[in-house]
């Protein structure tokens, strides 16, 4: 039945018996035959007679993540990413395309090339890959840079705020540079100045650099807008 299924898919010309042909080739190859070579190639030839479909794709990167060539995986990886229907299996082809890439191929360009446009659409997953990366790469800086570029270009508050977030915890661990982990962190209480956690970073990272006229300049602000003397009380006890 194998080889009469090879026979289909080398001369049939027809997309929908080419499909039908890749998968059930696939199937006998990668269960009873226990071929893998043949499982491959089958489902490669059931990819190209149905390129939207992500089956084919998602069965092809199983196989190849149990040992294959590198370059292989990121391209149908990649092609999986453009097809897979469910948003997050998309995501998560791409990043695990990248993991491929740094740490499979050396390519950490190429990672971060797939990463930053996913950590500007505010993919939390992508964020934390590119911050393991970075670090192990030596590009914390320049990740923290990219994360302050974004957070002055998001539309709203509360993602900037999330972003000014995100890179004072780069600067300060990944970095080792408190004074831009302060300036990142006061740049994220401007945008929420009833954010007591934030200020608790805030007093706690001010306290690291001896900065008490940064820190006073903060409490100033906030005693101006305080809304009662209770609160004023509260602002002064912590100061």
């Amino acid at each position: 039945l194998a080889e009469a299924l090879e026979a289909k898919l080398a001369a049939s010309g027809d997309d929908n018996e080419q499909a039908r042909a890749g998968r059930r080739l696939a199937e006998l190859c990668d269960g009873p035959i226990h071929d893998r070579r043949r499982a491959e190639l089958a489902l490669r030839a059931w990819s190209t007679a149905r390129p939207e479909d992500p089956e084919p794709l998602r069965r092809l990167a199983s196989m190849l993540a149990e040992g294959g060539d590198d370059t292989a995986r990121v391209a149908v990886l990649d092609a999986l990413a453009a097809v897979e229907p469910d948003p997050s299996l998309a995501v998560a082809a791409t990043i695990h395309a990248a993991d491929v890439a740094a740490h499979g191929l050396g390519d950490v360009q190429g990672a971060w090339d797939r990463l930053v446009p996913l950590m500007r659409r505010g993919e939390r997953r992508a964020t934390a890959r590119l911050r393991e990366i970075a670090r192990k790469y030596e590009r914390s800086a320049r990740l923290a840079e990219e994360v302050v570029a974004l957070a002055q270009q998001v539309p709203t508050a509360a993602e900037q705020k999330v972003l000014w977030c995100e890179a004072a915890a780069i600067y300060e661990g990944d970095v080792a540079d408190r004074t831009q982990a302060l300036e990142a962190a006061l740049r994220a209480l401007a945008l929420d100045l009833d954010d007591a956690t934030l200020l608790d970073e805030i007093d706690r990272l001010a306290a690291k650099l001896a900065a008490w006229p940064r820190l006073g300049q903060v409490y100033d602000t906030l005693l101006r807008r305080a809304r009662d003397d209770a609160a004023k009380v509260r602002l002064l006890v912590r100061h």
